[in-house]
């Protein structure tokens, strides 16, 4: 009977199989004892170094697996798969631009190698630089490999980039090979949601917490499109499971705080808020957050306080600038930042026309179109209905209209002005810049509730005055300041005097025709006063 030689007796080729051969087994202790008996006679034996590295790499012993990687690689010098591996390894120890340099020289030596291609691609993610990870993906896919990873990552970088309806792909190619996967679960909820599909988002993300219950960001997900659906308590407890899973979770805790606040448990969401801002000192948004809900608390100095300390982080910060003049009625700046304008009307859009009509009594519209008839303003008019908003005033215009055209700085509500059919034209812009554009372009113009977002009128009397045609008018809301000149309010609002808008008025050759006080509407349970007023370019002025 033959006697088969031992491994230290066979070549170093016979060893090398043997090794090769366990490590496929999975025989990891066997295969690294051959691999150590052939280094022990040839050191720099680069197969042998590799497959130590592999089996280091296999056993989560990701800085040992690079070592042994780089060594052979140095060694055998042109192989693009042991390339690809020692990028692996850099990937699992997190220096993702050692990857990227791995991987990126081992598509120099193999330009058709889907796997080189696909590790730059997910290293990029690592490091989030998405729009270059996109180009590798695809590539990878392109030459024929796509596993659920390289689409899971692919989704991921489609997400940051706001490509969703590409990033929903990409998670349902993921999902057809590994839909055992939460995070593939998660990409896919994430697509969905952004696209506003809600229920299909929430779905997704309760199969990711099923298969990974334990992780922080699927609960916080969750938690975030139940608040988007209005389902704000079921939305709070997944917020504090997020927390409970990872209490230092920053963004869990700051949303948490705003929807307490929103739903009024203005003490828990405060402290809550105060916590989110030591997690994150540096976040603005949160430190807003904490302002608004003191605000509302009534606790006044303490939100200035807080916007004060925002300052120091951000000293140039318009916005915070404005708040703070407000709240200390100091230092007013001549109009609110129309960026901070148009975001604030961009949120509540689909909500604006029912809070103002069915909560806030709101009679701006009427009141002007009566101040209009008395002034026998006439019809067959050329007509801009300057911060037109959702276009709650264009339909009390149209009968005066020849034409009719709407601008406003919010996007959004511009759509729900579309909606109504009334405009002849509607365009995003801000009132001044537009007023500047025109000249004697228009029969009227009107304001309605748009000028207490401007304090100082100089430049919007000035620009209605070159845009009207002789003989034209200007009708317009402002709230009432019983004091002199005009007054940046702790509502964010701006109010002016009587006496205030006939000097301007009368600065800028319009003649004041119609100006009264009224109730504009419903202010926390009380009448907000402010004036109507209807301006005239005298026939005949010269702009």
């Amino acid at each position: 009977m033959a006697v088969m030689p031992s491994d230290s007796l066979r070549s170093p080729d016979e060893q090398l199989a043997r090794a090769a051969e366990r490590y496929q087994a999975g025989r990891l202790n066997e295969s690294e004892q051959a691999y150590r008996r052939i280094l022990r006679d040839h050191p720099e034996h680069a197969e042998a170094l590799h497959g130590l590295g592999l089996i280091a790499l296999r056993a989560g012993k990701a800085e040992l697996a690079a070592a042994y990687l780089a060594q052979a690689v140095e060694l055998s010098g042109q192989s693009c798969g042991w390339r690809c591996d020692l990028g692996e390894a850099w990937i699992k120890i997190g220096d993702f631009a050692q990857a990227v340099a791995c991987f990126r020289r081992a598509i120099a030596l193999d330009p058709a190698s889907p796997r080189s291609h696909a590790g730059l691609g997910i290293a990029l993610v690592r490091m989030q630089r998405f729009a270059e990870s996109i180009e590798p993906l695809q590539k990878s896919i392109d030459l024929g490999n796509g596993p659920a990873e390289v689409y899971q990552h692919l989704g991921k970088a489609l997400l940051q980039l706001n490509r969703f309806g590409e990033a929903e792909a990409a998670a349902r190619k993921a999902l057809q090979s590994a839909p055992q996967t939460a995070e593939n679960w998660q990409n896919l909820g994430e697509a969905v949601g952004n696209q506003r599909r809600l229920d299909e988002a929430m779905e997704s993300f309760g199969k990711a917490i099923l298969l990974k219950p334990d992780w922080p960001q699927a609960h916080y997900a969750l938690g975030i499109t139940l608040g988007r659906a209005g389902r704000t308590d079921r939305a709070i407890e997944s917020l504090k499971t997020a927390l409970r899973l990872r209490p230092a979770f920053g963004e869990a805790m700051s949303n948490l705080g705003a929807m307490l606040v929103g739903q009024r448990k203005l003490d828990e969401g405060i402290q809550t808020l105060r916590d989110a801002v030591r997690l994150r000192p540096g976040h603005l948004d949160t430190h807003v957050e904490l302002a608004r809900a003191l605000e509302l608390a009534h606790r006044n100095q303490e939100a200035a306080e807080v916007f004060a300390a925002i300052l120091k982080l951000s000293p140039d910060n318009q916005n915070v600038i404005f708040h703070l003049a407000a709240l200390n009625g100091s230092g007013a700046p001549p109009a609110a930042p129309p960026a901070l304008v148009a975001a604030l009307f961009n949120r509540h859009a689909d909500t604006f026309d029912a809070h103002l009509l069915e909560h806030l009594e709101y009679r701006v519209p009427l009141l002007l179109e009566a101040a209009l008839v008395e002034s026998q303003v006439g019809t067959d008019l050329d007509v801009l209905d300057l911060g037109c908003g959702t276009g709650l005033c264009g339909p009390l215009l149209r009968p005066m209209a020849r034409s009719l055209a709407g601008v406003d700085l919010s996007a959004a509500m511009l759509e729900k002005a579309k909606e109504r059919g009334v405009y002849d034209r509607l365009a995003v812009g801000e009132v001044v810049a537009r007023l500047r554009a025109e000249s004697a372009a228009y029969d009227l113009l009107v304001a309605g509730d748009v000028l207490c977002y401007l304090g100082d009128l100089s430049e919007t009397l000035c620009g209605a005055a070159r845009a009207l045609r002789p003989g034209g008018y200007f009708a317009f809301s402002v709230e009432f300041n019983e004091g002199p000149g005009w007054v940046l309010r702790p509502s964010r609002r701006y109010a002016h005097s009587p006496d205030y808008i006939r000097q301007t008025a009368d600065a800028h050759g319009l003649d004041v025709i119609h100006l009264a006080i009224a109730m504009l509407r419903r202010e926390a349970g009380k009448d907000l006063s402010g004036i109507i007023a209807v301006l005239r370019r005298p026939a005949g002025a010269q702009p």
